[in-house]
Parts: C-alpha cells; sequence; structure tokens
C-alpha cells in the first residue's frame, strides 16, 4: 500500500487520481498553504467537519496553532498578520479542524524531509504551473522552474530540498513520486531546467 504525502494539495486532485484508479493508498499528509483548499480538501476527501474541539477556542488560542504555518488566503501569496487576525471564529475552527484531521504540513516551505513520516513511501508534488504555461509566456513571462525565479513555479525546487533533507536522514526515501503539470515544462524553454529536475 502507498503511505502517500500529497504537496500542493490543492483538492486532493492527485488523490482522486489514485481513487479513480483503483491504486491501495492511504494519505499520510498533505501541504496547502491556501486556508479555501485545505478546508475543501478536507470536506471532499473526509466528509463533514467535526470542528467541536475548538468550539470553545478562543481567538487567540487558534491564531497560536496556525502562527507556526505560512498560510495564503488566495493561493498565492503569502498572508500578512493583519489577513490572518481578520478571519472570521467559524472560519478560524475550520482551518484548525482541516490541518489536523489531514495532517496538513501547510506549506511546503516549512517542511523537513528529515522529519516527515517514516511510513512515508510516496510523495506528490504538482506544483503551481502558472509560470510554466503558454499563457503567461505571452505575457512576456519565461523564467518557468529557474532556481532562481522566485516565482509560485519554482517552488519545484523546494521539493528538491525535502528530498535531499530526507536523504540525508535514516529513513528511506520515498520509492514512489508523482508529479503532475503542463506539457509546457518539456518545451524547448523549459527543456534545461526540467533535465535538470
Amino acid at each position: 500500500m502507498l503511505k502517500m504525502i500529497e504537496t500542493f494539495s490543492g483538492i486532493g486532485a492527485q488523490a482522486k487520481a489514485l481513487k479513480n484508479l483503483g491504486v491501495d493508498f492511504e494519505i499520510i499528509g498533505t501541504a496547502d498553504w491556501d486556508i479555501n483548499a485545505m478546508i475543501a480538501y478536507d470536506l471532499i476527501h473526509n466528509g463533514p467537519q467535526d470542528i467541536s474541539k475548538y468550539e470553545s477556542a478562543t481567538r487567540a488560542e487558534m491564531h497560536e496553532k496556525i502562527s507556526r504555518y505560512t498560510l495564503s488566503t488566495d493561493g498565492k501569496v503569502k498572508a500578512d498578520e493583519l489577513a490572518i487576525r481578520n478571519l472570521s471564529m467559524p472560519i478560524l475552527r475550520r482551518v484548525c479542524a482541516a490541518i489536523d484531521r489531514t495532517n496538513n504540513y501547510v506549506s511546503v516551505t516549512d517542511m523537513n524531509g528529515a522529519l516527515l513520516p517514516v511510513e512515508m513511501n510516496a510523495l506528490t508534488y504538482s506544483f503551481p504551473c502558472q509560470d510554466l504555461s503558454v499563457a503567461h509566456a505571452w505575457h512576456g513571462k519565461t523564467d518557468g522552474i529557474d532556481r532562481s525565479a522566485a516565482n509560485r513555479s519554482s517552488m519545484l525546487w523546494e521539493i528538491e530540498r525535502i528530498l535531499k533533507e530526507r536523504k540525508a536522514s535514516p529513513r528511506a526515501m520515498p520509492k514512489f513520486l508523482l508529479m503532475e503539470n503542463v506539457p509546457n515544462i518539456i518545451s524547448r524553454s523549459h527543456s534545461k531546467n526540467f533535465q535538470d529536475w
């Protein structure tokens, strides 16, 4: 059985695809920083949330829980402290419950490969494709997955870092890596970086 961590998990397309294919797997962790995606993932894959654990929690207690994470309210940029502070109590409860139930590491930038579960033997990493897409190139953006691009698609190299941390640890490397992205990743303008990967 695959014991999988689904990074850039979004609403769980990788898990859904594996389920549709009849693959024997278990999601032992997710990683997505978008609060809307993490709540949706939890609802789609686990059913209605039980937020009773957080019904009596104060705003300060929930903020303390989520303050160690890098969160986003739109999936594009890191949310600042004010945006997190302004989340409603129902949303805070749902975010906390989703992090707990999906074992969400939240941002891949905060993950450490050496600390991921011993039993992990599969890792998915369908990182953002916007900076690789043909549409993005029409706007003059061609940096794609360059290591120095500092864009969303260059988050691929965070997976490299996580795998190097894992390899340097006594824990076994995942047997399977699963990446889904846009066809343009192997185009002439991005093939050198893809070959580097």
